[in-house]
């Protein structure tokens, strides 16, 4: 790990938000002074731990790679990874399923004891497709008689039923789909598209700040009475 790095990353994210050290090591569970000789750059005895980390990570909703300015993986995720990541899109209701039929060639393994063994044939395969809807609805699979469907029901009708994070997710995938189709056609070279790329994230990055910095600014303060002015 680079920990000047981190380090570094930690107190301008710190200055964004107004972050006392005292607060910060409260939100991740670090006594105020511990953190501040984790955070001091002239400290090369002590340095935050891979939990504390990722606990930094969570509280500023960055990656690790982020916080430490490492460059993001191209390898192709795991199955595991995969499955995972669908899961919790599923499950938080996140994403909408739906059926897509598709006439798929199938191309048999060679046998060379097969007569007919290169003959291709055709048949219709159905798959799970999902999107990302940019308005809620009620699911399907909850009729009017789930007591779930009058709580979701007055959740639509009283705070509206755009999904600002499917809108931004859908603007960015269109953007990234486009590039990688004229990448993928030859249109532009790799260097040309991992540059794009890269950038397409930076502005999700910075616009996922500003939106939390305004989300925080406009919380109303709560302001204390003053039983002395009353009592006046």
């Amino acid at each position: 790990m680079d920990f000047d790095k981190l380090k570094e990353n930690v107190k301008q994210l710190m200055k964004e938000k107004g972050l006392s050290q005292a607060k910060l090591a409260e939100e991740i569970g670090m006594s105020q002074p511990n953190f501040n000789k984790c955070l001091s750059l002239k400290n090369d005895s002590r340095s935050f731990t891979l939990e504390q980390v990722c606990n930094l990570a969570d509280y500023f909703e960055v990656t690790v790679d982020e916080l430490l300015d490492r460059p993001r993986s191209k390898k192709d995720p795991s199955v595991i990874d995969t499955c995972q990541f669908m899961a919790a899109l599923i499950s938080s209701n996140q994403i909408i399923r739906f059926e897509h039929t598709v006439l798929e060639t199938i191309i048999p393994e060679p046998d060379p004891y097969a007569e007919d063994w290169h003959k291709e044939s055709e048949k219709e395969v159905t798959y799970d497709a999902f999107y990302f809807p940019n308005y809620m609805r009620i699911p399907d699979y909850i009729d009017e008689d789930d007591p779930r469907y009058e709580e979701v029901r007055c959740d639509i009708m009283y705070g509206g039923n755009d999904m600002p994070q499917n809108i931004t997710i859908n603007n960015f995938l269109h953007r990234f789909i486009d590039t990688y189709i004229r990448f993928d056609s030859g249109i532009i070279k790799e260097e040309e598209f991992s540059l794009l790329e890269d950038a397409f994230f930076q502005i999700l990055i910075k616009e996922q700040k500003n939106k939390a910095q305004l989300s925080k600014s406009a919380t109303p303060v709560k302001e204390e009475s003053n039983d002395s002015n009353e009592n006046h």
